[in-house]
């Protein structure tokens, strides 16, 4: 089911203000990918991670890197923001992370653009499979 800016739920809002909110690094302007991953807990904390490397790979190694210092168990939703405010599948590298941290994560949601101001949401099973 599409969500518009006004039938998003108060979560995922809230998630992708802090995604926005990640980008104030100047290096970020420097680095080819820049890119910011906000997890919602099932005990409500919103975590927020931005990463901006020079390339992909050190890019997605980094993100996974952060998941796992912060040893997050159980994860509702997912909200992955590129600079520029589009929203994204993480890697499945990271993906698989957070399924290898917790299984149950697989049934996490994931905020996706599905055109201008519009949003579909996916659970990670049904991306990593």
């Amino acid at each position: 089911m599409f969500k518009n800016n006004k039938t998003i739920d108060l979560d995922f809002q809230s998630m992708m203000m802090k995604a926005k909110s990640l980008f104030c690094d100047e290096n970020q302007d420097t680095n080819k990918y820049s890119q910011s991953i906000v997890l919602k807990t099932i005990t409500g904390e919103e975590k927020g991670y931005c990463v901006s490397c020079s390339s992909l790979d050190d890019l997605i190694n980094q993100s996974c890197s952060a998941v796992k210092q912060e040893k997050i168990s159980a994860v509702l939703k997912l909200v992955c923001m590129w600079k520029g405010n589009i929203l994204d599948v993480p890697s499945e590298r990271f993906l698989k992370t957070l399924c290898t941290i917790n299984a149950e994560n697989k049934k996490a949601e994931v905020l996706l653009n599905a055109g201008p101001n519009a949003y579909v949401t996916k659970k990670i099973a049904d991306i990593i499979r």
